[in-house]
């Protein structure tokens, strides 16, 4: 995930918009949670540095199999504060 994207969404989303993103792979979630927590407009949605389910009534393809195979999915939420000066984690 580049920068551009996250100052991309920081731009055109509505104040309080929210962003759920998940992968299989760790290093890809810890890369994609930093870019936004790095970026002065978004804040986590919650206090756990990962979420334990998914928030929304479908689960993916790749999610499934997964979970399937035992293997965990780092998931996360943040959403666009613009006027924030306070998060809910630290990086």
């Amino acid at each position: 995930m580049q920068s551009e994207l996250v100052d991309s969404l920081a731009h055109y989303l509505v104040e309080g918009g929210r962003v759920f993103l998940q992968s299989d792979v760790k290093k890809v979630a810890e890369e994609m949670r930093d870019r936004f927590l790095s970026h002065p407009h978004f804040q986590s949605l919650h206090q756990e540095t990962w979420l334990e389910h998914n928030p929304l009534p479908v689960a993916t393809e790749r999610e499934i199999a997964t979970i399937n195979k035992g293997e965990p999915v780092y998931r996360f939420m943040v959403s666009l504060c613009q006027y924030c000066s306070v998060r809910a984690i630290s990086t």
